[in-house]
């Protein structure tokens, strides 16, 4: 059972057991049909041992369901980059943070039709 999402709390969104996306959830909405999609602002891209900032990227909605609460596991070893990076826009952190959803859109697509 997965906790519940909250306002400005770290969320995690994974790709694999190596490779994630640790944003800060900015609001919760429930649409019509009563699915909840999360509006998120992204943080930083961990693969592996590398640690990526992409804050100054545009924020996203994606559904709240495929994101889960973010432990301290998942958030100590970004720590040190939020605290010192210099916020300031690149496209570079676009790209990385749009091949890293366009990945995880394709496996979620293949997974609800290979069901």
């Amino acid at each position: 059972m997965s906790l519940p999402l909250a306002k400005f709390q770290i969320a995690c969104l994974r790709l694999d057991d190596q490779e994630k996306l640790l944003v800060e959830v900015q609001d919760l909405v429930i649409g019509k049909s009563g699915e909840m999609t999360c509006w998120a602002r992204p943080l930083v891209l961990c693969t592996g041992e590398m640690v990526q900032d992409v804050r100054q990227t545009p924020d996203l909605l994606w559904p709240a369901q495929e994101l889960e609460v973010a432990y301290d596991s998942d958030v100590l070893p970004a720590m040190d980059l939020l605290a010192t990076e210099v916020l300031f826009p690149e496209p570079e952190r676009t790209a990385i943070l749009w091949r890293f959803l366009e990945r995880l859109r394709k496996l979620h697509h293949s997974a609800r039709f290979s069901a």
